[in-house]
């Protein structure tokens, strides 16, 4: 914390009106005091907290090796999806039908999510 940083807080904490004993210190009411101190908490607690746009970075960059992660493991059993297949039957009447349409339809959305044709 810097000394403009404490000064504003306490100039802030007083209201805008700092008055100095003969000194040359600032004159606080206890209110006055109380409320600096709650500033300089808030102050410190800002400057812990890691920016937005840095958090915000890290979270993409976790989701998107997460979306590429799945899409990978999609795309190594897809191959072998139709082997699930029962020609001679609906998805009604064998539910395993459905896996390979499935498997195509959320290829498709995580290589457009992602940005990647094929």
């Amino acid at each position: 914390m810097t000394r403009d940083d404490i000064h504003r807080m306490a100039w802030e904490a007083a209201g805008g009106i700092l008055s100095y004993d003969a000194e040359g210190n600032w004159r606080l009411s206890e209110a006055e005091v109380e409320r600096f101190a709650e500033l300089v908490r808030q102050h410190t607690q800002i400057k812990q907290m890691p920016k937005f746009e840095e958090l915000a970075t890290l979270v993409a960059e976790r989701d998107t090796a997460l979306l590429r992660q799945a899409l990978e493991a999609l795309e190594s059993v897809y191959p072998y999806t139709d082997s699930l297949i029962c020609y001679a039957s609906t998805v009604d009447e064998h539910p395993p039908n459905a896996i390979d349409g499935n498997v195509r339809d959320a290829l498709t959305a995580l290589r457009e999510r992602l940005g990647e044709k094929k």
